[in-house]
């Protein structure tokens, strides 16, 4: 295979003016520059490869520029990096990476302390495959890291980290039925950050943990007519460092049952009726989350002349 036989090449940019008209001094306008680079290229019958580069200048400037302190440029560098390969015909896989840089600098000396820069870094990846009585199971995962720097306020640097794993499974039980089953779990914990010479001050803050399992079942009792009924769980826990030591901050639970019909008729080829009712009923040990449930119904009809 040739170096670039195949591959797919696209350079597009954009300048967009959007004005926000207030009454107060929030009147202004922000102005857009984009430019994109997007590459697509084969790497044989089982792989592919695509990259994406994107630099977004935005530029905000209000009305009364000579009192108004939120004047800013904010310039967004971004680059996506994704290959497939599908080793077999039952199981394809995937692996990406991401790699962000947004800087915010305020035109007006009073704001200075407020410039910063962000930086964000992604590695994902993912596979899929069939197995015996046709059970589909797909799982993807990522892990990453946003480092916010303070150009004039060290003190104020932050540290997030994020990881991610989501794992589906699809099971034909009948013809007409089939049973889904959904977990993702995520994991953050967060601090203060300093680089200094020949060494990083991490100063963890806090951490959160969550499960969310849904069981799903739909059953198409006729073309026509189909019942879908999905119940989930949700679990988080929120820890917070005292002093150096870990606590726990606070522990929440919910659950929420969800039951849809759907019915569609079409009448020939330019007539379509549809109704949809659903009921919904979530619990939980939070006030917000106590108790809720509403009841949804809609009718659409339509047709073509």
């Amino acid at each position: 295979m040739q170096a670039w036989r195949g591959a797919v090449f696209n350079i597009g940019g954009s300048r967009d003016v959007s004005r926000s008209e207030y009454v107060t001094s929030e009147a202004g306008d922000d102005i857009h520059k984009t430019l994109s680079l997007k590459l697509s290229q084969d790497l044989g019958p089982l792989a592919g490869l695509s990259l994406t580069a994107l630099s977004d200048m935005v530029s905000v400037f209000y009305d009364d520029k000579q009192a108004n302190p939120k004047d800013r440029d904010m310039l967004s560098n971004r680059v996506n990096l994704n290959v497939n390969y599908k080793p077999l015909g039952v199981i394809s896989t995937r692996l990406g990476g991401q790699y962000s840089v947004e800087k915010s600098v305020y035109v007006r000396s009073e704001s200075s302390a407020n410039n910063r820069t962000t930086r964000k870094y992604v590695v994902s990846g993912g596979y899929d495959f069939e197995t015996i009585y046709r059970i589909q199971v797909k799982q993807d995962y990522d892990i990453g890291a946003v480092y916010t720097f303070y150009h004039y306020g060290e003190s104020r640097n932050t540290l997030v980290r994020n990881s991610n794993v989501q794992t589906q499974f699809r099971i034909p039980v009948a013809k007409r039925i089939n049973l889904r089953l959904n977990h993702n779990y995520k994991f953050q914990d967060q601090g203060s950050y300093r680089e200094e010479t020949n060494q990083r001050l991490y100063g963890k803050s806090g951490e959160r943990e969550s499960h969310v399992l849904t069981i799903g079942l739909s059953y198409n009792i006729i073309k026509s007519l189909g019942v879908i009924i999905n119940q989930t769980y949700f679990e988080q826990r929120n820890w917070k460092y005292v002093e150096g030591k870990k606590e726990l901050d606070y522990e929440t639970k919910s659950t929420e049952i969800t039951g849809r019909l759907r019915f569609e008729y079409k009448f020939g080829e330019r007539s379509r009726v549809a109704l949809s009712v659903e009921q919904r009923r979530k619990e939980g040990d939070r006030v917000g989350e106590a108790f809720r449930k509403y009841r949804n119904i809609e009718f659409e009809a339509s047709h073509v002349f």
